[in-house]
């Protein structure tokens, strides 16, 4: 069995506030990564402060309200983690891979957010000789590329998800690119 870490959990939460983010944007409200893990702090502090009476003293608690109140506790201390692991361990400003392709001639790499919206300044195109691609993003606290793009004329995109512990590790994100010709 494999064990869950904090950088697990971390990305676990990221994509949660990710598809809250992206239900808000369904709606036109496009709400930042910082701002989001704000809001959401704030609702499970409020949801705290709201238990406290119904719940507490914890002689007269039932365990179901227990239960909650101890979830509620751990998910905002996991926010503040991630606060402040964002804060002391940011994510580089680069993005470093390989495209595997039998043909790499015209090959470009983007960066994409959680919305499957291009990251500014993200895309280069791929070495054609060893598929290696470097790509420098502007960086925004909470937020960092989700996926990479790998686009050829002719050809259907494809497109590969990323996590912030792959970032991390520096190591080079390996794709795999097929054409599948678009008539």
């Amino acid at each position: 069995m494999e064990e869950i870490g904090l950088s697990d959990t971390l990305d676990l939460l990221s994509g949660a506030l990710d598809g809250v983010r992206a239900l808000l944007a369904g709606v036109g409200i496009d709400v930042g990564p910082g701002v989001a893990q704000i809001i959401l702090l704030a609702l499970l502090l409020a949801a705290l402060y709201g238990l406290r009476g119904r719940y507490f003293p914890l002689k007269t608690a039932k365990l179901d309200g227990l239960v909650l109140g101890v979830a509620l506790a751990a998910a905002s201390v996991l926010v503040l983690v991630n606060w402040a692991n964002l804060q002391f361990n940011p994510p580089p400003d680069h993005v470093r891979g390989i495209v595997e392709a039998e043909d790499r001639n015209g090959l470009r790499v983007e960066l994409l957010d959680f919305n499957g919206m291009q990251v500014p300044r993200g895309s280069a195109p791929v070495d054609s000789q060893n598929g290696l691609f470097v790509i420098r993003y502007e960086r925004a606290f909470g937020d960092w590329p989700r996926q990479v793009r790998v686009s050829k004329s002719g050809c259907r995109d494809s497109v590969t998800g990323i996590t912030l512990s792959q970032l991390r590790s520096g190591q080079d994100i390996r794709i795999s690119f097929q054409c599948e010709e678009v008539s």
